[in-house]
């Protein structure tokens, strides 16, 4: 895992997380500053000049973590000054932050309850334009992240899946997904010619940190994962299908740890929270053929 001070690019959005009502999302308050959190332009100041394209292969989606393990996440360094983060909410949910499996720092998202209306929260990352660096469209790419679920985390309707790493949903015209729903690694990847999905048949071991990785070649979806552990594959599935043009609505956000709907509201009647840590989210797209 990389350690929390790196960044995918010499510029970054530094988001801060401030107090808000539940539900509802803690916004992160988009300004350009230091990794530490003090900002040097509001949002409403900074440039309008738009950063060149990253090359192809860049992560888009980097993090650096602000805030002290055990405490609530303060704010998110984004390694694309395109994207900005906020954290959605629901029943006094919140992310805290943990320290992650090299003694960097991750999020500690919602435990599983049991509850009708447990705590939800879900770190949720968003192109700032109608057409931003979030769209993968007919290019291939990748996409994933480290976790670690717990022992305990799913069982109710509203809580009965563990939702990793997404943008879109299942009723969209295009999604892309990581869940470990059943303890097992699945990979869905929607477009406008179809749908393919693939999981992994062996179950994940709960407190195991893992690294998951799905990427769509063309009309292939290969999903595997990796225990950071042991340092070796844990599972690993393919399959293939019809995929065409992933298209989203306009700033759709890309969420880590649950679902959310375009307004950046979690779905409060089944949101799939996440139960566990998660840590080094990835989103690589590779360049036009």
């Amino acid at each position: 895992m990389r350690s929390a001070t790196s960044l995918a690019i010499a510029v970054s959005a530094v988001v801060l997380v401030s107090c808000s009502p539940d539900p509802g999302a803690d916004q992160f308050g988009s300004t350009r500053g230091s990794s530490s959190g003090s900002a040097a332009t509001t949002e409403a100041d900074a440039t309008t000049t738009s950063p060149a394209a990253p090359p192809p292969g860049t992560n888009l989606v980097r993090l650096d973590i602000i805030g002290q393990p055990g405490s609530p996440l303060l704010g998110v360094n984004v390694g694309h000054a395109q994207v900005v983060a906020q954290v959605a909410r629901r029943d006094g949910g919140q992310i805290r932050v943990e320290r992650g499996v090299d003694g960097g720092l991750a999020l500690r998202l919602p435990a599983y309850s049991g509850a009708a209306a447990p705590p939800r929260a879900a770190l949720q990352l968003a192109s700032s334009g109608p057409h931003g660096p979030l769209d993968v469209g007919v290019q291939d790419f990748e996409f994933g992240t480290d976790f670690r679920l717990d022992a305990e985390s799913q069982g109710t309707e509203v809580d009965g899946g563990n939702n990793l790493i997404q943008r879109g949903l299942a009723s969209d015209p295009g999604q892309f997904k990581i869940d470990v729903d059943g303890g097992r690694v699945g990979c869905r990847v929607a477009g406008s010619e179809g749908v393919v999905e693939a999981r992994i048949s062996s179950s994940v071991r709960p407190d195991t940190w893992y690294r998951a990785r799905c990427s769509r070649n063309g009309d292939v979806v290969d999903v595997r994962i990796e225990s950071l552990e042991s340092l070796k594959t844990a599972g690993a599935a393919t399959a293939t299908g019809s995929i065409g043009d992933i298209s989203f609505d306009a700033g759709l956000p890309l969420s880590l740890g649950g679902k959310v709907r375009a307004d950046g509201e979690l779905i409060a009647s089944a949101t799939d929270q996440f139960n566990g840590v998660v840590a080094d989210p990835v989103l690589t797209v590779r360049a036009a053929p």
